[in-house]
């Protein structure tokens, strides 16, 4: 799980080097190890999953926590606004976080194949990786 743990902390998933963000996105490849991330075509799609996800999650702890802590006197307007603006900015937010976490748990368990390397790592050995 060495590669997901990697992405939950957004790092490479395959190297755990830093650097890997651009804006609200990944780079096409890693600094360190020249992984390339996009794996094939649509491979996003897991990472727009878990945000959505993880946004409907929140949604739905951040509801219930103001409605438990706030009852019989919900806020109902307030709640709704700060609620909408929560649900409009966390998931720009976190995207880049998403796909870092999508890509760590693909390679968790698909794994970088050394006849693939060409085409999705520039080193499969990378720096530290001992195996």
């Amino acid at each position: 799980m060495t590669a997901f743990g990697r992405g939950l902390t957004g790092a490479c998933a395959n190297c755990g080097g830093r650097g890997i963000f651009k804006g609200f996105g990944l780079k096409e490849t890693c600094p360190t190890c020249g992984h390339r991330f996009e794996r094939e075509q649509g491979y996003w799609l897991g990472s727009i999953t878990i945000n959505t996800a993880i946004s409907f999650a929140l949604f739905g702890v951040t509801f219930l926590a103001i409605a438990l802590a706030t009852w019989p006197d919900v806020p109902w307007t307030g709640m709704w606004i700060g609620l909408i603006v929560l649900m409009g900015v966390f998931p720009i937010i976190f995207h880049p976080i998403s796909k870092a976490i999508w890509v760590g748990l693909d390679l968790a368990i698909r794994p970088v194949e050394p006849q693939t390397h060409e085409t999705s790592v520039v080193n499969p050995n990378p720096p530290g990786d001992h195996s």
